[in-house]
């Protein structure tokens, strides 16, 4: 704004002009417009606020018509303030810093609702503006704004701006409205949690929970805590997310909220932490007798529920059904999860599900499933930038890369990983990281370095089976025998069906035939028979120790049993072979060295017969009772499935085979040890 006396002009194309200056006047350039004196110089000054020195832009923001946003460039132009169409930045410091307060908070509510609907990439200019704007740009439409910015945002995964808009709503809001703020705090705690700040965005539900229940907003208060008690595998246990949970279910639920807060119970109550260090979780009690039974009425109440609800019991099914014994359902369910994601298009659901399916597949010993699965996994992890999904991804890529006997590449994955989880400290990232560079360790085989992996007895990684038995395979393999059988027995002794077992028992038999104990063997063989035809992998898939066939033909070895040995060691070779797994396939090769020639010669002819089909758990039970001389009808009537089902499943056994009889599979399967 100008002291001079300007010179009246209206605010239309046709009488828009300049007046000259006045005797004396220190700037050219002066007009009246609706009652407001400016200058050429207050106008370019909008200009510099808008960021556009065009006429229209000026204009726009001025309020002014075009002529004399022209006229004001041309002044600035001739006065040497703008070259080449950019005003010097001394210049444009100034001039600002001159501009009427009151012009200049009007330009800037303009330009904040203006940048508001210029979509995503403006939304955090438009929040600057806005609060630059202070009273001239009313609160309720500074609050409205932001948060439909902030969920446009979060829409694209644009977290760190839906944070930064959600925030300064729910800050300068002066009375806010309790369903109102339980969903803006609902919303921001998904930004935070895309940032992987997990712990923040729980206080946000845990805070929109006390809104919603006391609102009465029962379905939203549902929602929230189910969302709390998300992701389990960090907080499994968790005491504020099982009261809120409790909470939500004595609240007056529809049918298919209180199916989704039931599913979220089981799968928080699932394993409670032992304490480890810091924050870090490195081992768990395990509770399936608590949260099986839950799920299970989860799982069955979710047939008429929509996506998100089914797709949530499902995941919460999975979390609690680790057993080997629901193998074949487990793969089913962790597919349909994995469906249910992508047409979801919920980028932690996807890639959650798409690990949960990578791990069955691994345990069925499918690697093309398992890759397919992974790279998914990897690809929305990349795309959403959430970290804790990119932590949780790159460690089971680190497992691929083993699998394959890329060191390097294992240590590329393992250590972004690393970076990641610490990042956002994720209770999981030190037990993850333990895991996978130990495994290195093992590849490389220095001694000394793993020499320097014996631990205390009282360090947390021991109270996990793993930790206890990777101790216990040091001990042994560096000559202290009594250590090492001690720590052996008592995790033999822990075995859990829900915890990994397959996994523990075959890492097991390494440890065991290092310490030649014949109870150990027969302890092992026990857990472990019954499942020649998967793969040994614990729950993340952060381990594996090959096909379980294997650590059976170890044990067989061990023993001195070398007809016992010859098919568990061929079925090892063909599916260690499928699945591209080098380590594997390295130690079949020793053991094969130790074997007599005449025994080696029968392992030849029975791999001869060609590779260990991937059957699923249900298709070995069909083939077991085929092979013993069951009927169809006999079949369909024990395992409590229809004559056609049995059949589907009878004919993909002998697809799977490669055989067109009964005869020819019972031969087949015989030769391979596939039958229990």
């Amino acid at each position: 704004m100008t002291t001079e006396s300007p010179e009246a002009f209206s605010d239309t194309a046709a009488s828009a002009q300049r007046t000259a200056p006045a005797a004396g006047e220190e700037h050219r350039g002066h007009w009246s417009v609706q009652g407001e004196r400016l200058s050429w110089r207050d106008l370019l000054a909008v200009g510099v606020i808008a960021g556009d020195l065009s006429p229209a832009a000026i204009a726009r923001f001025a309020e002014v018509h075009p002529s004399l946003a022209e006229a004001a460039i041309s002044v600035a132009t001739e006065e040497a303030a703008l070259t080449d169409g950019v005003v010097d930045p001394v210049v444009a410091a100034q001039i600002v810093s001159e501009l009427n307060p009151v012009l200049k908070a009007r330009a800037h509510a303009r330009l904040a609702r203006h940048l508001m609907t210029r979509g995503p990439t403006q939304l955090i200019a438009a929040l600057e503006h806005a609060q630059a704007a202070g009273g001239y740009l009313p609160v309720p439409e500074q609050v409205s704004a932001a948060e439909r910015s902030g969920r446009m945002a979060l829409s694209i995964n644009d977290y760190e701006s839906a944070r930064q808009l959600l925030e300064y709503a729910d800050r300068i809001e002066l009375v806010p409205e309790p369903t109102g703020r339980a969903e803006r705090l609902r919303d921001l705690a998904s930004a935070l949690h895309g940032l992987g700040l997990i712990p923040e965005g729980r206080e946000a539900l845990a805070k929109a929970f006390d809104l919603a229940e006391w609102a009465g907003e029962v379905s939203l208060a549902a929602d929230l805590a189910v969302r709390y008690s998300y992701p389990v595998d960090w907080y499994s246990g968790d005491r504020r997310a099982s009261a809120l949970l409790d909470r939500a279910e004595r609240l007056d639920l529809e049918p298919q909220d209180h199916t989704a807060v039931l599913a979220a119970r089981a799968a928080a109550e699932m394993r409670i932490p032992m304490p480890g260090p810091g924050t870090q979780q490195l081992a768990w009690i395990t509770r399936s007798e608590v949260a099986q039974p839950l799920a299970e009425r989860a799982l069955a109440a979710a047939h008429d529920a929509d996506d998100q609800v089914r797709l949530l019991t499902l995941m919460a099914w999975h979390t609690t059904h680790r057993a080997a014994s629901f193998s074949a359902q487990r793969h089913q369910i962790s597919t349909e999860a994995l469906d249910l994601a992508q047409r979801l298009r919920l980028s932690d659901r996807q890639v959650d599900a798409a690990l949960m399916l990578a791990v069955d597949a691994l345990e069925c010993g499918d690697r093309a499933e398992f890759d397919r699965a992974l790279s998914l996994a990897l690809w929305v992890a990349e795309r959403d930038r959430n970290p804790r999904l990119g932590w949780h991804a790159q460690t089971v890529a680190t497992t691929a890369a083993l699998l394959d006997g890329d060191l390097d590449r294992a240590q590329e994955h393992r250590m972004m990983a690393a970076r990641l989880g610490e990042s956002i400290d994720a209770p999981g990232w030190l037990g993850a990281d333990l895991s996978l560079q130990f495994q290195i360790a093992l590849c490389v085989g220095d001694e000394a370095e793993l020499a320097s992996w014996i631990a205390d007895e009282s360090h947390p990684a021991v109270t996990n089976p793993i930790g206890r038995i990777s101790l216990s395979w040091l001990h042994a393999r560096f000559g202290d025998r009594v250590i090492a059988e001690r720590l052996l027995r008592r995790a033999i002794q822990e075995f859990h069906p829900e915890a990994s077992l397959l996994q523990n028992a075959a890492y097991a038999v390494q440890a065991a035939c290092l310490l030649d104990v014949e109870d150990l063997f027969e302890s092992l063989l026990k857990v472990l028979s019954p499942w020649l035809a998967l793969y040994a992998v614990d729950a993340n898939a952060w381990w594996a120790d090959g096909p379980v066939a294997l650590a059976l033909a170890e044990l067989h070895a061990a023993r001195g049993d070398t007809d016992a040995m010859v098919p568990m060691l061929a079925s090892a070779e063909s599916m260690a072979r499928s699945m591209g797994d080098l380590r594997a396939l390295r130690r079949l090769e020793a053991l094969r060295d130790r074997v007599p020639a005449a025994a080696a010669a029968a392992v030849s002819a029975v791999t001869a017969v060609g590779p260990a089909p991937m059957l699923t758990e249900r298709e070995v039970t069909v083939l077991g009772l085929l092979v013993a001389g069951h009927s169809n009808r006999d079949i369909a009537e024990e395992l409590a499935f229809s004559l056609s089902t049995i059949r589907a499943e009878i004919s993909a056994v002998y697809r799977k085979l490669g055989v067109h009889s009964r005869a020819e599979a019972t031969a087949r399967a015989i030769s391979i040890g596939l039958t229990r």
